[in-house]
């Protein structure tokens, strides 16, 4: 099982990192200007982490979060 789930693993490291290189600009060319590097992997990550404790009050710190980012965002 662990060379299957090894080979699973790498074809979706590959797959992803096809579409952040290639997809990622076309879909939004401020996005595709950001190298992706590991503080992203950990942002996103937190969040799946966040979304799985299928907690309201964690959903509404999230939602919360987002909301102040992209007013900061609009601010400058």
């Amino acid at each position: 099982m662990a060379p299957l789930n090894m080979a699973v693993f790498a074809l979706s490291l590959i797959l992803l990192t096809v579409f952040t290189a290639v997809l990622l600009p076309m879909a939004s060319p401020l996005l595709g200007r950001i190298p992706m590097t590991w503080p992203h992997l950990w942002v996103i990550a937190s969040i799946g982490v966040v979304l799985s404790l299928r907690h309201r009050p964690a959903y509404a710190i999230l939602l919360g979060g987002v909301g102040l980012a992209l007013a900061t965002r609009l601010v400058h």
